[in-house]
C-alpha cells in the first residue's frame, strides 16, 4: 500500500475543531489590526492589539488540551497566526515608528526580527515532540513582541516621536530580542497552569490583583510582567550554566586525583 504524503491526515483536513481555531483566528485578526493601525500612524492602538493577540495566543492551546482537540492542523495554524501577530506586526510597528527615517537601512532590523520569529516558530514545530514540555527553547515570540511594544508605549508617554537615542535604544532592543528567540536558552512555558484548576485564596487574590492592574494600566503591567519573565529566565539559565561548569570542573579534578593515586 502506497504511503500518503503530507503533514496532515486527510481526516484532519476535512474537519477542524471549532473553538481553539476560532481563538487562533481572533489572535490573527488582532495581529492584522495592529499592522493596519501602524500603517495609519496609531502607535497606542497597534500595541494594544498585539497585547490582545498575546492573550488569545495563551488561550487557544490550553483550550485545545482541555477539550482534547489538539491536532497537527491547529498547531501549524497557530504558528502561522503567531508569525503574523508576533513577527510581521511588530516588524511593521518598528519600521513605521522608529526606523523609517533611516531610509532603506531602516528596513534591516525589522526584517531580521521577522526572520528570527519565523525561525523560532519553525524550530518549535520541528522540536515540539522531542523538547521537554515545561520549557521553551529560545524566547517565545509573544514575549519578544510584548517586550518591544510595551517598551515603545512607555516611551510614547514620555515623547510622542522617535529621536536619535530612541532609534539606538530600540535597535539594540530589537537585536537582543531577535537573538534570544533563536538562542538555545530555556524559557519556562507554564503549560502546567490550567484555566480551571483549583487554587488557594492567596493565589486567587493575586490573580484578581493582576487582572485589576492589567485593566487599569495594561501597558505598565505588561511591561513589568514580560521584563520580569525575561530577566528571571536569563538569571536561571546563568545559574544552571555555572552549576554545570562547577560539576564538570569537580569531575575533572576528581579524575586527576584518581590518576595520581
Amino acid at each position: 500500500m502506497k504511503q500518503k504524503r503530507g503533514i496532515f491526515k486527510r481526516r484532519e483536513l476535512g474537519k477542524i475543531t471549532v473553538l481553539p481555531n476560532i481563538i487562533t483566528t481572533a489572535g490573527m485578526l488582532f495581529g492584522f489590526l495592529s499592522i493596519t493601525s501602524s500603517l495609519n500612524g496609531n502607535m497606542h492602538r497597534a500595541g494594544i492589539y498585539v497585547f490582545l493577540a498575546i492573550i488569545f495566543d495563551s488561550l487557544d492551546g490550553r483550550i485545545a488540551r482541555m477539550t482534547r482537540t489538539v491536532s497537527s492542523f491547529g498547531g501549524e495554524y497557530d504558528s502561522l497566526s503567531d508569525l503574523l501577530s508576533f513577527g510581521i506586526a511588530p516588524a511593521v510597528f518598528l519600521y513605521i515608528f522608529f526606523f523609517k527615517s533611516l531610509g532603506k537601512w531602516g528596513m534591516v532590523l525589522p526584517f531580521i526580527y521577522a526572520v528570527c520569529t519565523a525561525m523560532r516558530l519553525a524550530r518549535f514545530n520541528v522540536q515540539s515532540s522531542s523538547v521537554e514540555k515545561k520549557n521553551f527553547m529560545g524566547l517565545p515570540s509573544p514575549a519578544a513582541a510584548g517586550s518591544i511594544l510595551s517598551t515603545a508605549l512607555i516611551f510614547q508617554r514620555i515623547r510622542n516621536y522617535p529621536h536619535e537615542w530612541e532609534i539606538i535604544f530600540f535597535g539594540i532592543l530589537t537585536f537582543l530580542n531577535s537573538m534570544l528567540m533563536i538562542s538555545q536558552l530555556r524559557f519556562r512555558a507554564f503549560k502546567e497552569i490550567e484555566l480551571f484548576s483549583r487554587v488557594n485564596i492567596k493565589e486567587f487574590l493575586l490573580f484578581v490583583m493582576g487582572l485589576l492592574l492589567f485593566i487599569l494600566e495594561p501597558v505598565i503591567f505588561s511591561f513589568s510582567v514580560i521584563t520580569l519573565y525575561i530577566i528571571w529566565n536569563l538569571i536561571e539559565n546563568l545559574y544552571i550554566s555555572l552549576r554545570k561548569k562547577k560539576i564538570v570542573e569537580a569531575t575533572e579534578e576528581n579524575a586527576r586525583e584518581d590518576l595520581h593515586i
